[in-house]
């Protein structure tokens, strides 16, 4: 059998974990400026070749505050200040040897996808009508199907980073039909 206990007799403890808040003071609604940071310095994609080595060792000699990786067949050069990064492309160049580097966001073209027109429309049909509309295009493209290769009613569009490039958020018709235009998946570019 079991016996009971008398509630008067049972002690229960607890710990208040908020009693840290009692005693903080309270905040007077000015906060600190914001800190702006520095942009990230984007690295340079170098190929590997035969003689990658003795170019990795010059470009180590004259700037020895960098980070280098092989990811597959190129090398990952990160630089330390956006100036070495210039001097190390402006060698390859001068070298002839091959390399990419990521173009900054605000380069870059800017990606929406135009959704509701028939799969039949052809490209040139909407790069003049948005052309009329003083949209600066870039590059249009349909999407396809991957298996079958089918046209969607999907369309591409890279626009050209100029003062009024986001102006083509605002366009409701296209090639005389209604239609909607959306950030491309993956950009990251905001309205």
């Amino acid at each position: 059998m079991t016996k009971e206990i008398p509630i008067n007799q049972v002690i229960c403890t607890t710990k208040n974990n908020y009693a840290v808040l009692e005693n903080e003071q309270p905040t007077t609604g000015v906060s600190d400026p914001p800190t702006h940071s520095t942009p990230k310095i984007k690295p340079v994609m170098m190929k590997i070749t035969k003689n990658y080595n003795l170019i990795l060792q010059e470009i180590n000699q004259k700037y020895p505050a960098k980070v280098n990786k092989a990811t597959g067949d190129w090398i990952k050069i990160q630089c330390a200040t956006s100036d070495d990064h210039r001097e190390i492309t402006n060698s390859l160049v001068e070298k002839k040897i091959e390399h990419w580097v990521v173009d900054p966001i605000a380069n870059r073209h800017i990606k929406v996808v135009i959704k509701g027109l028939p799969a039949s429309t052809t490209v040139d049909e909407i790069e003049h009508d948005l052309k009329e509309k003083r949209v600066a295009v870039e590059k249009i493209a349909q999407l396809c199907k991957f298996k079958t290769q089918a046209p969607l009613h999907i369309f591409m569009v890279e626009v050209k980073r100029v003062e009024n490039a986001t102006d083509i958020y605002d366009i409701k018709v296209v090639c005389f039909i209604n239609v909607t235009i959306d950030l491309s998946v993956g950009n990251q570019e905001s309205k």
